[in-house]
C-alpha cells in the first residue's frame, strides 16, 4: 500500500493514470517501498536510480515512466526526460496527452523542429478523441481541450489556444479560487510549462 500512496502523491497529474487499477510484481513492490524514505528526504538521485532497477524488471509500465520523467524533470535532467517521455508515446500511443509532454520537453530545452512534431499530434490525436466522446464525458473533454489549447500556444498559434483556454474557462462558470483553467490564462509559455507540469 505505501508504494501505491508514493506514487499518488509524486505522479504528476497530467499523465492521468490510476495508480489504485496497477498491479506490481512483488519485487517492483519492494523497490517502491524502498524509494518512499528517500522521496521524503528528497533525495531524488537515488529515487531515480530505483527507478531504473524497476523498469529493468517491468520495462512497459507507463506509471513508472511517468515518476521516472517526473523525478529526472526535477533533476533538470531535461534530455533524459524527453527520452523518457518519448518511451510513454510508444507504450501509450493514442493518448495525446504523452505527445504533449514530449513536445513540452523538447520546448525546453529549445529542440522546435521535434517540439512542433510532438504538438501536432497532440492537436491530431485530440480532436480524433473529442470527435468520439459523449456530452456527459465533461472533465476528460475538458481535460482533452486543455491539452489542445496548450499545444496550440507551443507550436505558435497563441492567438487560437488563448481563445480555447478562455471559452473553457467561461464554459466551467467556476470561481477563479476553484482552479480549474483560471491558472491557465494571461500566462507566458514559461509560466505555462511550469502550470501544467506542477513545477515552481
Amino acid at each position: 500500500m505505501k508504494a501505491l500512496v508514493f506514487l499518488v502523491f509524486i505522479l504528476n497529474s497530467a499523465y492521468g493514470q490510476n495508480p489504485y487499477e496497477t498491479v506490481f510484481k512483488p519485487e517492483v513492490k519492494i523497490l517502491l517501498d524502498s524509494a518512499l524514505p528517500l522521496m521524503r528526504s528528497g533525495n531524488l538521485e537515488k529515487c531515480l536510480s530505483i527507478y531504473e532497477k524497476i523498469l529493468l524488471i517491468d520495462s512497459t509500465n507507463l506509471l513508472i515512466y511517468g515518476n521516472k520523467e517526473f523525478f529526472e524533470r526535477r533533476l533538470k535532467k531535461y534530455d533524459k526526460a524527453v527520452e523518457t517521455a518519448k518511451r510513454m508515446v510508444e507504450l501509450s500511443p493514442n493518448d495525446p496527452n504523452y505527445y504533449l509532454l514530449t513536445g513540452l520537453l523538447y520546448y525546453k530545452i529549445g529542440d522546435s523542429l521535434n517540439q512542433k512534431k510532438y504538438l501536432e499530434k497532440t492537436i491530431n490525436l485530440s480532436d480524433k478523441i473529442l470527435d468520439t466522446l459523449n456530452t456527459d464525458e465533461k472533465y476528460r473533454t475538458e481535460r482533452i481541450k486543455l491539452q489542445k489549447a496548450l499545444a496550440m500556444i507551443f507550436s505558435g498559434d497563441e492567438i487560437s489556444g488563448n481563445k480555447l483556454l478562455f471559452k473553457l474557462f467561461k464554459e466551467a462558470n467556476l470561481p477563479p479560487e476553484a482552479g480549474g483553467i483560471y491558472p491557465y490564462l494571461n500566462k507566458s509559455r514559461t509560466e505555462l510549462f511550469k502550470t501544467w507540469l506542477g513545477e515552481k
